[in-house]
């Protein structure tokens, strides 16, 4: 058995991800092919997820191209970015009430990439994606469900990891 912080435990987790991306699309899945998944299904959260976890022990597009993550990744990203229309914003499906979560979440994972990368094509999508965050903010300050309407403190904690991904990046990231 290993514990969660142990390199075994992180490898299989890995792996497990791995076993479960979408290898037609390069996406993950919320709702399987696992028994338990989740519905409605959001396919960019789900990989946003995903590459979080792959980057964080490393692994990115321009990796070692003998390296199944390395493969793995660059696929992902290539869909991801695909589906990052010209405003920014990576919701695509999903509930309305995880529209904000997950731009949060892919801006977070594409801010890490171009930190990890400096490559100008991460760069561009990056700061495409931290421009549509400062777009959609409430007045107020914060961000909740839809853009510019209303805060609350879980969706806003991800924008602000987001943005701090952006900041650690070097991306133009207003200070207010």
């Amino acid at each position: 058995a290993t514990q969660a912080g142990d390199p075994g435990a992180r490898c299989e987790a890995l792996r497990w991800l791995a076993r479960n991306n979408d290898s037609k699309t390069g996406l993950w899945n919320l709702d399987g092919p696992y028994s338990d998944g989740a519905s409605p299904n959001n396919r960019d959260a789900a990989t946003a997820l995903a590459l979080i976890a792959f980057q964080g022990n490393g692994h990115t597009p321009i990796g070692n191209g003998n390296d199944p993550y390395t493969r793995l990744t660059a696929k992902a990203w290539r869909a991801m970015l695909a589906r990052q229309d010209k405003e920014g914003n990576f919701f695509q499906e999903g509930s309305s009430h995880g529209r904000l979560y997950t731009q949060a979440m892919c801006t977070i994972a594409l801010c890490e990439l171009y930190g990890m990368t400096k490559m100008l094509q991460y760069r561009e999508a990056a700061q495409s994606a931290l421009d549509y965050c400062i777009k959609v903010q409430a007045p107020e300050g914060g961000w909740r469900y839809n853009p510019g309407i209303d805060s609350d403190l879980s969706v806003t904690g991800w924008f602000v990891m987001a943005l701090q991904s952006g900041r650690m990046a070097g991306l133009d990231v207003p200070a207010d």
